[in-house]
């Protein structure tokens, strides 16, 4: 089978299964209007395998599937959660692919220090509150944990965990502000249980809900499937 055309053929598997797997993982848990969410795996190995544009394009589409049958607000998904997942995953691909460099660890310590005086520096312009700076700046440092962690336990996949970790946090701010902004112009869907505008600070209490009920599945799941799937099928490997 050509590259271009089992290319294809992956995202529209991967969009169904993003769908499906949502649907049937779909339990109710929703913060901020965000669903607790293990289908991420999908489009995450899907990422890592096949590359950023299947990844992102069939993340994209499967989300709005999944938003449509959930929540009922096309609108809604297309301009958070399409956008949020295709960046996400699309970036998830890319970075996966490239060669591990050193330092990185140094790299996303010093990211999350800067987003943490970020944060610091809202809540002192009035713009937070204590309880979500706080969560804002633990999610932050929680990258290098994750980085580190994850790395020694799966040797070798260095660059793909620090894809997931970008990735994911690119696609959780982006969700969170996108359903902030939102709620400003726009009323939510009943089923996720906002009857008002959502205050700024609920924004870094979305993203820091998305990214850390999410990462487990993208840094300790994905690794161990796709090694399974390519010494199933071989040939993967040279699908990039």
């Amino acid at each position: 089978m050509k590259t271009k055309t089992l290319k294809i053929a992956a995202i529209a598997v991967n969009a169904s299964l993003y769908a499906a797997l949502g649907y049937f993982t779909y339990f109710g848990i929703f913060v901020g209007g965000v669903r607790f969410w293990p289908a991420v795996i999908v489009p995450g190995l899907f990422s890592y395998i096949f590359g950023g544009v299947v990844g992102g394009v069939g993340a994209a589409v499967g989300i709005f599937v999944s938003d449509v049958i959930i929540h009922g607000d096309p609108f809604l998904s297309l301009t958070v959660g399409v956008p949020a997942n295709f960046i996400g995953f699309y970036i998830i691909g890319r970075l996966s692919s490239s060669k591990p460099r050193r330092n990185v660890l140094v790299g996303v310590t010093v990211f999350s220090t800067t987003l943490s005086l970020l944060i610091a520096l809202l809540y002192i312009h009035g713009l937070t509150d204590i309880i979500s700076s706080i969560i804002g700046i633990s999610l932050s440092y929680s990258c290098p944990i994750i980085y580190s962690s994850a790395s020694r336990y799966f040797k070798g996949w260095e660059s793909y965990i620090l894809a997931a970790i970008v990735g994911l946090g690119v696609g959780s701010l982006i969700i969170g502000l996108g359903v902030w902004g939102y709620s400003q112009l726009f009323v939510m869907p009943k089923i996720l249980g906002i009857g008002e505008p959502l205050p700024l600070y609920m924004s870094i209490v979305i993203a820091a809900w998305t990214f850390l009920s999410e990462i487990p599945f993208l840094t300790f799941l994905v690794p161990p499937i796709a090694k399974a799937a390519k010494k199933v099928f071989p040939w993967l490997v040279e699908v990039k």
